[in-house]
């Protein structure tokens, strides 16, 4: 069965809108603040427009997008990018307001590069860094600051950007094999180890799930399939062999049936075959193919296999209890063969 993994990307995105929002209502809280509190100086006024703006725009927009968009869109890269960009226009304007690089809103280009490389990927990261530069300098050019106060400036914009970005993706690398940890954990919780068929867990939670989506126009079948004389055969041949041969009809089952289908191992030599949208016709053409392919593989065992469809609501129990049924009569009438079929609305 192909788990669901542990979606980074989308955990990405909506981390990156709780940073933005906190981002965006800090920055701009700050400047409304900061407006209030040098109100005698000129250009006030601007500063309070802007930094309202930006308190009382960005954040609801953030929170408002839908996760769907947000998180998965194709658009969602450019369009927080771009607003990345009027964001450093932004703070080149207030920093332009307030009189030039003297004033302490320049600590807002601080802010959005270490934001920015937290989130972006590297390429990101570096577009942005030049982006504040050239803010920087077009700042320091326009006020007449001096040359080597505006570089030494603009040298230490540039290493905090690289002392960022090497702890940003060292970050990022640990959230990545993390994430892929948790993957492996789930799949392996889910699996079972000799067969590679799901687990007892993993098929009981496939089969609930798909239950919930059957109906008239979307059946699901499952085969409870035995292997005839197991036992026997362990006893003979030992556990080695046993276990081969438990692999094999395993790999039999994966190979008749479709895409989609679900092959698990609830224990010892207990198989179960879930068939989603397949009425008791498909499930009988399945059941065929794993008998014949057994038997032009020469395999050491015949398997029974029992059949229960549903066509409408039924809980996990109840579709198992007649699958096992139909397999236990397979088994009375002398296995290697398949009973069962009917469809329970």
């Amino acid at each position: 069965m192909q788990l669901p993994s542990v979606d980074v990307h989308a955990a990405f995105w909506r981390d990156h809108d709780r940073s933005g929002v906190l981002v965006s209502a800090g920055g701009g809280g700050l400047v409304v603040l900061y407006a209030l509190a040098t109100w005698g100086q000129s250009g006030r006024e601007w500063l309070l427009v802007l930094g309202l703006l930006v308190l009382l725009a960005v954040p609801p927009l953030l929170l408002l997008l839908p996760e769907d968009t947000g998180v998965r869109a194709r658009w969602r890269g450019p369009f927080y990018y771009s607003l990345e960009v009027v964001g450093i226009g932004v703070v080149t304007t207030l920093v332009w307001l307030d009189g030039g690089l003297g004033s302490p809103l320049t600590i807002l280009y601080l802010l959005l590069l270490v934001h920015g490389i937290a989130v972006y990927p590297t390429r990101v990261a570096v577009v942005m860094t030049a982006l504040v530069l050239v803010g920087y300098l077009g700042l320091a050019l326009a006020g007449g600051v001096d040359v080597g106060r505006a570089g030494a400036a603009a040298g230490a914009i540039l290493l905090t950007a690289g002392v960022s970005v090497l702890a940003a993706r060292s970050h990022i690398t640990l959230q990545q094999h993390q994430a892929r940890v948790q993957d492996l954990l789930r799949v392996q919780a889910r699996t079972d180890g000799l067969t590679g068929a799901l687990n007892r867990q993993g098929m009981a939670e496939a089969l609930v799930a798909r239950l919930a989506a059957t109906d008239a126009t979307s059946p699901t079948s499952v085969l409870a399939v035995d292997l005839d004389g197991f036992k026997a055969l362990n006893d003979d041949a030992g556990h080695l062999v046993g276990d081969r041969v438990l692999q094999q009809v395993v790999a039999t089952l994966q190979g008749a049936s479709r895409a989609g289908d679900l092959v698990g191992r609830p224990g010892g030599d207990e198989l179960l075959l879930l068939l989603p949208e397949a009425g008791a016709a498909v499930a009988e053409q399945v059941a065929v193919r794993i008998h014949d392919q057994l038997r032009q593989d020469g395999a050491p065992v015949t398997v029974s296999i029992g059949i229960a469809t549903a066509t409408g609501r039924e809980d996990a129990e109840a579709i198992l209890g007649r699958a096992d049924r139909a397999l236990y009569a397979a088994k009375r009438a002398g296995g290697g063969r398949t009973c069962g079929g009917l469809v329970a609305a």
